[in-house]
């Protein structure tokens, strides 16, 4: 992955992350909602993160192309 491209991502889930917080604080979603969209926030910028993560997943369920 490039580094550019990886900066994207790393920064479109902390915007993702942020704004799920946001919109709780404001009660436009419910928490049980809002459990599962910060989750895969931090999931995809957990993989982001980490370069080799997605691989080492994918290589796990026998994914050939991550």
């Amino acid at each position: 992955m490039q580094i550019p491209l990886q900066v994207l991502i790393l920064l479109s889930s902390l915007l993702v992350f942020l704004v799920v917080l946001e919109l709780i604080r404001r009660g436009q979603v419910r928490e049980e909602y809002s459990l599962v969209w910060l989750f895969g926030a931090v999931v995809v910028f957990i993989l982001g993160l980490f370069r080799g993560t997605l691989q080492f997943v994918a290589d796990l369920i026998e994914i050939e192309y991550a």
